[in-house]
C-alpha cells in the first residue's frame, strides 16, 4: 500500500511538472508571437515613415515653385489625335529664368518643324511661377484608369505638365479630357495653365498656324 502512494504521489509530480512545462511553452509561444508582431509593426511604420518623408520632401520642393526661379524650367507638352504619322504634330513650350523656347513637333518621333528662343528674366519667370501656382500647376490627381496618355482619348489632344529642378524632373504628369470625362494624372487647371504658357510667346498663333492641333 506504500508503494501504491508513493507512486500516486509520483505520478501525480510527473503530471504536475509536464503540466508546468507545457505553460511555459504556451507562455514562451505568446510571447513569441508578441515580439514578431512588434517587430513587423515596427517594420511598416519605418516603412511608411521613410515613403511619408519622401513624399513631404517632394511636396516641399513642389511647394515652393515660385521661390525656385533661378533654378527651375516648367515645361507644357500639347499633342493631337491619334492620326497617320504625316499628319501628327505637337507643340512643347519651354520656360526658365533665362529663356522662353516653343517647338512644333512632327510625327510620333517627334521631329522639330519649327522652333524659336525668346530672353526671358528672373522678374518675368517668378511672376510667371506665381501665376502657374495660382492655377494649381503642381497639382496631382489619381488616375485609376490604367490608360497611357495617347490611348486615353485617341481622338482628342492630350497634354503633360513637367517640373525640372535641378536637372532631376520632379513633377511630370498628363491629362486628356473625352466623353466627359477627365483622365490622366495631373489635378492643375488646364486651360488656364495652356493659356498662361501660350501668352509667353507673343506670336503664338503664327508658331503653329499650320500644324492642325
Amino acid at each position: 500500500m506504500a508503494l501504491d502512494i508513493k507512486k500516486k504521489a509520483k505520478n501525480k509530480a510527473e503530471k504536475h511538472i509536464v503540466g508546468l512545462i507545457f505553460a511555459a511553452a504556451g507562455f514562451l509561444f505568446v510571447v513569441l508571437i508578441i515580439i514578431v508582431s512588434i517587430s513587423i509593426a515596427s517594420r511598416n511604420r519605418d516603412k511608411n515613415l521613410g515613403t511619408d518623408k519622401k513624399s513631404a520632401k517632394l511636396e516641399e520642393q513642389i511647394s515652393k515653385l515660385s521661390d525656385s526661379a533661378s533654378t527651375s524650367t516648367v515645361k507644357f507638352f500639347v499633342e493631337g489625335g491619334v492620326t497617320a504619322d504625316e499628319n501628327h504634330y505637337s507643340v512643347e513650350m519651354t520656360i526658365n529664368a533665362n529663356s522662353r523656347t516653343i517647338k512644333t513637333l512632327r510625327g510620333y518621333r517627334e521631329i522639330i518643324e519649327n522652333t524659336a528662343t525668346l530672353d526671358n528674366n528672373i522678374d518675368a519667370y517668378a511672376t510667371f511661377l506665381k501665376a502657374l501656382e495660382r492655377n494649381d500647376f503642381t497639382i496631382p490627381r489619381e488616375d485609376k484608369s490604367g490608360f497611357g496618355y495617347r490611348e486615353a482619348c485617341p481622338a482628342e489632344n492630350s497634354y503633360r505638365f513637367t517640373l525640372i529642378e535641378g536637372g532631376d524632373k520632379v513633377f511630370d504628369r498628363w491629362h486628356t479630357y473625352c466623353d466627359g470625362k477627365s483622365f490622366g494624372d495631373y489635378g492643375g487647371k488646364v486651360n488656364y495653365v495652356f493659356t498662361l504658357f501660350s501668352d509667353q510667346f507673343p506670336d503664338y498663333g503664327e508658331y503653329t498656324s499650320e500644324i492642325s492641333i
